[in-house]
């Protein structure tokens, strides 16, 4: 039988005080090399502040499996929390033991969607992570320069409910309102649940078996799922090397891991546009003992950097 999951948490311990500070990282799939760069930040930034990164590693990332994270985690000594949220909802409930023993939390690459901050006030101290809906339309941009004829396009996303992937579908959306070479698939967007096998198979489903009178494809990952495993990205889509190559088949990715950049060179890819986990991890780890120090913040949504990743442009990117 398949093992759906499975966690570990890794106690990475610097500091000799034997009332040592310790903060958590509560994200999604440590399959991803996004979350891996995530957790050297923390790692690295813990080390330079003394204190202590629990970065609790997920095999795959489920909602259900992060709420049960965080009710095991009200019996460990917790100075501060750092969570990437997949489904708002899922953690009302949870957050609320943080917030009445004023343990502070913040928001990693994912925050709550907007209609959850309303119900629930103070429910996170910060957003640490990219500006998704600029991320999005900055990929729009990009789509629009490479297409020069029609395209049938098709977004695919994680999970529905995850506000960060949602801001950046609406961001791309809003950059090609008016395009009129770019239509949408009708059976489009599709959800991957940020699974790497799904999200491959949904792309070239699409690519090769969607009815359509629109024979140029255009494929948009928001999240770097489907390029996570070399070999099976390059056994699905390297028939189609030629059309990428010609832009009869553009396929545009969120993330740029050195995976995904071997890809982009090897010329099965069309453009990546990176942000930089490590950057989320050593920032969030940063707040959090600011917070726990009772300093206040200037910001509570704080961005990170990011990058456009194309054939002819990415010499910056790994």
């Amino acid at each position: 039988m398949k093992r759906i999951f499975s966690i570990l948490v890794v106690l990475t311990l610097y500091s000799s005080n034997l009332a040592a500070t310790e903060f958590y990282f509560v994200t999604k799939s440590i399959e991803i090399p996004f979350f891996k760069k995530m957790k050297q930040g923390c790692i690295s930034k813990a080390k330079e502040l003394k204190v202590n990164c629990h970065f609790i590693e997920m095999s795959v990332g489920n909602p259900f499996l992060q709420k049960q994270i965080l009710k095991q985690l009200k019996t460990k000594n917790i100075d501060g929390l750092a969570l990437s949220v997949i489904h708002s909802k899922f953690h009302i409930d949870s957050l609320k033991y943080f917030k009445e023993n004023n343990i502070p939390v913040v928001t990693v690459d994912a925050d709550f969607s907007k209609v959850t901050h309303i119900e629930v006030d103070e429910l996170r101290a910060a957003y640490i992570g990219s500006d998704n809906f600029k991320l999005g339309f900055n990929l729009g941009k990009y789509v629009l320069d490479i297409v020069k004829f029609n395209h049938e396009y098709c977004i695919i996303s994680g999970y529905k409910a995850t506000d960060n992937l949602n801001e950046r579908i609406k961001g791309f959306k809003h950059a090609i309102r008016n395009s009129v070479l770019l239509k949408e698939n009708y059976r489009c967007p599709l959800y991957s649940l940020e699974d790497s096998d799904s999200a491959i198979r949904q792309g070239l489903s699409f690519i090769k078996d969607f009815n359509s009178d629109v024979q140029s494809k255009t494929l948009i990952y928001m999240g770097g799922w489907a390029q996570v495993d070399i070999k099976k990205y390059t056994t699905a889509f390297l028939k189609y090397k030629k059309n990428i190559s010609n832009r009869t088949i553009n396929i545009v990715s969120m993330d740029a891991s050195s995976e995904q950049i071997t890809l982009l060179r090897q010329g099965l890819s069309s453009a990546n546009l990176g942000q930089n986990p490590f950057e989320m991890g050593e920032k969030a780890i940063e707040t959090l003992l600011k917070l726990k120090n009772g300093q206040n913040l200037k910001h509570d949504v704080i961005y990170t950097s990011s990058i456009l990743c194309t054939p002819l442009n990415n010499t910056q990117c790994d």
